[in-house]
């Protein structure tokens, strides 16, 4: 395997290069398999790709693709914070995804109230039933990564203690090393 090692001169740019590779994995992936796997994140950058998808998105056969989250804040569903919101904002609420496709963790004021390892392991069981119900696919088709100004991604936090868990892919973080204000996973 080789590796390509890719510059822009912004972040516009690079924003567009990665939204414009974002739609040709889902397209290529639906075009395989029926079905694409993704899983979003938040952030600038993230949230920007996003945008730039939305207006390109009558490439995309959306009721083929399903969504997830490789991380998320463990806030009220209406924090600015909480990276569904942000990504509801920038693409979701404005294409034609059926709500079974959207899989996002609960929110703090959602049904499992501030029982954060509970959310936490629901969406593990949600991420996995997903996956397996009825497609081909048994894997992510692209996993986007965001990183946070400390150096952080998908809520793995430079200097924090190892979070490897071979007996599930979930952790619940008490305080989020970024903000110290709630949970994380």
């Amino acid at each position: 395997m080789s590796v390509v090692v890719e510059t822009y001169p912004d972040i516009p740019a690079l924003v567009a290069a990665a939204a414009d590779r974002l739609v040709e994995a889902i397209t290529s992936a639906i075009a395989a398999r029926g079905t694409a796997l993704i899983v979003l994140t938040g952030g600038g950058t993230g949230i920007g790709l996003l945008e730039h998808v939305r207006a390109h998105d009558d490439a995309v056969d959306w009721s083929k693709v399903h969504l997830f989250w490789g991380d998320e804040r463990f806030v009220p569903a209406d924090d600015d914070e909480r990276n569904e919101k942000q990504a509801r904002e920038a693409l979701i609420d404005h294409i034609d995804i059926p709500a079974g496709n959207v899989h996002a963790m609960a929110a703090s004021d959602g049904e499992f109230g501030d029982d954060l390892d509970a959310a936490a392991a629901d969406y593990a069981t949600v991420v996995a039933d997903a996956i397996e119900s009825g497609s081909d696919a048994n894997t992510f088709d692209v996993h986007l990564l965001g990183m946070g100004g400390e150096g952080h991604i998908n809520s793995l936090f430079p200097h924090s203690p190892p979070r490897w868990r071979p007996s599930g892919w979930w952790w619940a973080w008490r305080t989020h090393p970024s903000r110290r204000r709630g949970g994380s996973r």
